[in-house]
């Protein structure tokens, strides 16, 4: 059996854990709406991959044509 204090203890614990997870939400709720972003580390690295994302979608994008048209594209 646990004590009082030890009972007001975990009651601020579990406190202090709620504020914590309405935080995260929060943030997480900022981030999914665009009111808040994150500027990238190393920006070389972030165009590289922008410009590697924007390379798959287009050849993505040719293959899907192909298949559906059932024609070639150059």
């Amino acid at each position: 059996m646990y004590n009082e204090i030890e009972l007001m203890e975990m009651a601020r614990d579990y406190e202090a854990m709620e504020r914590v997870a309405l935080q995260d939400a929060e943030e997480l709720r900022q981030f999914r709406s665009g009111e808040k972003m994150v500027p990238p580390a190393n920006m070389n690295h972030a165009i590289w991959m922008l410009c590697v994302a924007q390379s798959y979608i287009s050849e993505q994008r040719w293959e899907l044509m192909n298949t559906i048209k059932g024609k070639e594209y150059a």
